[in-house]
């Protein structure tokens, strides 16, 4: 079991690093100077339709261009407050959208480390980070279509698992499906592991964005 969480952890989880509920209490509270850069760079993004290519070559996250050719009625701006109820202003460039696929999309979570911002999460096409909601992340991270990740996570530094589903079919082909208990994973049931997902991903709902156009 303990090489089942080497696995999925550092197989697929580690991709993270290259939302569902109600929105945070604390709300568009003064933005950190160090944030405004960022602000910036991705107004000027949006409004000029960069494509993901120019975005990439900016150093910003590409899915922002991805979301807007995909999803013509979606908007994508910024929340700047406490969403992992912390006392101290985040910056999260994210997506409002009533597309199943990219509402509540974060696709870059900023928070500063000696003053200076610092992206705690980036979302990919097969690494998604989403707001679920009271200072709570999902993840969805997809490593091939037979090793797949989804976990809900503390929106702060340690990224604690509070919850998480694996699919290893590559190391357990009769009984893929586990579950992160807080210690390690247990092998549960394709029937569960879908009605946890489903739980999950239901809590995703749209941050609260000031749009960018």
């Amino acid at each position: 079991m303990k090489k089942a969480v080497l696995f999925i952890v550092a197989g697929l989880l580690c991709l993270q690093l290259s939302g569902c509920g109600a929105n945070p209490i604390t709300e568009e509270q003064e933005t950190p100077d160090a944030y405004d850069a960022i602000i910036r760079q991705y107004e000027t993004a949006v409004t000029e339709g960069w494509d993901t290519d120019k975005m990439t070559e900016n150093g910003l996250d590409y899915m922002v261009a991805y979301c807007l050719e995909q999803d013509e009625r979606a908007n994508v701006g910024y929340f700047k407050g406490d969403l992992n109820g912390d006392g101290q202003i985040e910056l999260a460039i994210a997506a409002e959208s009533e597309d199943e696929y990219f509402a509540g999309m974060i696709f870059a979570l900023y928070e500063l480390a000696d003053g200076e911002p610092f992206a705690l999460v980036k979302s990919g096409e097969r690494d998604r980070w989403y707001y679920a909601g009271e200072g709570k992340l999902l993840n969805e991270a997809f490593g091939n279509a037979f090793e797949t990740v989804y976990s809900l996570c503390t929106a702060d530094w340690e990224l604690a698992y509070l919850d998480a589903v694996g699919r290893n079919a590559v190391e357990y082909p009769d009984d893929p499906w586990l579950r992160f208990t807080g210690q390690t994973w247990e092998h549960i049931s394709e029937e569960e592991a879908s009605a946890v997902i489903s739980e999950m991903k239901n809590s995703v709902t749209n941050l609260k964005i000031t749009p960018f156009q």
